[in-house]
This record gives structure tokens, sequence and C-alpha cells, in this order.
């Protein structure tokens, strides 16, 4: 009996070793990946930030690329898409006229409610500035505009040279302060809803009841 009883105990300081163990592993792991995203934050808040002189460079991408064509077409394919009420979204750049329309694209003016355009032509003026996301070897370009934030994923080809000539507008844009700081002024300001914030608050409490519910599960 001694012996069995000695196991037992044994058994169970290994199991709850073992416990102790991967959720100190999570608990580094998400302290690790929250770093990660806050330093990430700062870089991107310092990079948006309305005061930041252009790029010495601002200008290049644009000129490049505008060195081989008037236009600049890219667009998903329309395979699959037939039974939406607007087109195959597309982003079509005129150097010439220095504007951007954008064609199938949700543009983020409020919290919900924002539906697809058909068509929308921005200025370059009207660009104020963005950011490349990857997300599992997908990229998306994460973009601010005088009529909201508009995303456009990779899907969108040629993604690379449109994502350049978009953030170097946006660039452009910096090396006239004044208008630059009146097309920031007219940027749409979202705000969050008392039941956006209650939708938070549960999932952070399931999330934390969840933990809980692991944390007391017996051990064997």
């Amino acid at each position: 009996m001694d012996q069995w009883l000695e196991r037992t105990r044994r058994r169970n300081d290994n199991a709850m070793l073992r416990m102790n163990l991967f959720f100190g592993a999570m608990g580094l792991t998400l302290a690790w990946t929250i770093a990660t995203l806050i330093k990430t934050e700062i870089f991107w808040k310092k990079r948006n930030s309305p005061t930041r002189s252009a790029d010495v460079n601002a200008g290049g991408a644009i000129s490049e690329v505008q060195s081989r064509d008037e236009h600049l077409v890219a667009r998903t394919s329309k395979r699959g898409l037939h039974f939406l009420p607007y087109p195959a979204r597309e982003v079509e750049v005129n150097f010439r006229k220095e504007t951007v329309t954008f064609r199938g694209f949700k543009f983020i003016t409020s919290f919900i409610g924002n539906k697809p355009l058909r068509e929308l032509i921005l200025p370059f003026t009207d660009i104020l500035g963005g950011r490349i996301w990857a997300n599992h070897g997908q990229f998306s370009l994460y973009l601010r505009t005088t009529a909201g934030k508009v995303t456009i994923p990779d899907t969108v080809q040629p993604f690379q040279p449109v994502a350049a000539v978009l953030l170097d507008a946006a660039e452009v844009n910096r090396k006239n302060p004044t208008a630059f700081a009146a097309a920031l002024a007219r940027e749409p300001q979202i705000r969050t809803p008392w039941y956006g914030w209650l939708i938070l608050a549960l999932a952070l409490a399931a999330v934390a009841g969840l933990a809980a519910i692991l944390w007391n599960l017996p051990t064997k």
C-alpha cells in the first residue's frame, strides 16, 4: 500500500510539473508575442506621426513605375465573383492625373455598416499613409485615406508595384506639411460604440474563464 501511494504521489507530482511547464511555456510565448506587438506598434506610431518628415527618397517609387507606363492597373480574378453586385476588386493608378481609382473595395468609415463601393477616385494628395501586414505568407496593404481605411490584399495583382506607389504617394504628401495636415483633418475618425466594448469584455472574460477551467482540471 505504501509503495502504491508513493507511486501515485509521484505520478501526480509529475503530471502537475508537466502542466506547470506547459502553462509556463504558454505564458512566455504570450509575453514574447505581446512584447513584439508593442514594439511593432511603437514603430508604426512613430512612422505615421503627422510631424514626421518625408523620406529622402520620397517620389522614387512613383517615378520608377511611371517610367514604364502612364497607367498601372491591378485587379483580382473575376472567377467565382459573378454573384457580387460589384466587379472584381481593382486599383487603377493614373500617373498623368495623379489619381487612384478603387473599384469593389470597402472603405472603413464607421464601426459597422461599411459596404464595398463600385468606384471611388482619390487624388494622390488624399493618401495619408499605410503599412504592409504579413499573415501566414499572405500580404495586405492597410491604406489610410481621406475616404477612410481600405485593405488591399496581395490577391490584387500586381501587388508590389501598387503598394509601392501608394505608400510613396503618402511620403510625397509629407513634403507639404500644411496641405498634409489639412488632409489628415479630413480623415474619418471611427468611434467604438458601447456594444463594441461589451463584445471585447465578453471575449476577455471567456478567455479568462477557459484558462481557469484548464488550470483547475484534476490530474490523475
